[in-house]
């Protein structure tokens, strides 16, 4: 089934903003004390955000390549751009629940060294997030790496550290 005109409208308009931000943001996942835009998506039911300076551009899910001895939530890996991208499963890394498969499903492709993309089940919109605004993890609980905080959005958001997600420092 080929994504709906909805869905493609959609992407463009995600993939304009993200351009338009492009040129006006650095590297850093957030800016501690500034506000950041912050695309929000969604995988295993839950919104999670990402720093949307980190984003590249938004693809329909396409099949791709098994990686041996890989974790779980790594799908595996698809070339574009002469670039080799492997994809993780958000849903499965982050929420603890395997996505299944649907063609209205996104590849958000990120700005990482080696080239990664998050398989998201829905795209959100791109919102200013005051990552000081952001309840931190608690520091008694173990918690992913990649987990910044909190955020009292509307639906409220797991905030992500793309380069912690891509095995770099948050």
């Amino acid at each position: 089934m080929a994504p709906t005109l909805t869905q493609i409208e959609q992407i463009h308009k995600a993939e304009e903003h993200l351009r338009d931000l492009w040129a006006s943001m650095e590297d850093a996942d957030w800016a501690p004390g500034a506000a950041v835009d912050a695309l929000h998506v969604r995988a295993s039911g839950a919104w999670y955000a990402l720093a949307a300076s980190r984003v590249v551009e938004v693809l329909p899910a396409c099949w791709c390549d098994p990686i041996p001895d890989s974790p779980p939530w790594v799908l595996g890996t698809f070339r574009i751009d002469d670039e080799s991208v492997s994809v993780i499963d958000l849903g499965l890394r982050v929420g603890g629940t395997a996505t299944q498969l649907d063609p209205s499903h996104l590849f958000i492709r990120l700005r990482v060294a080696g080239g990664l993309a998050l398989w998201v089940t829905q795209l959100g919109e791109v919102t200013e997030l005051q990552i000081s605004d952001a309840i931190p993890p608690h520091s008694g609980i173990p918690h992913a790496p990649f987990v910044i905080g909190y955020a009292d959005a509307d639906p409220p958001v797991t905030v992500l550290s793309v380069t912690a997600l891509s095995g770099g420092t948050p």
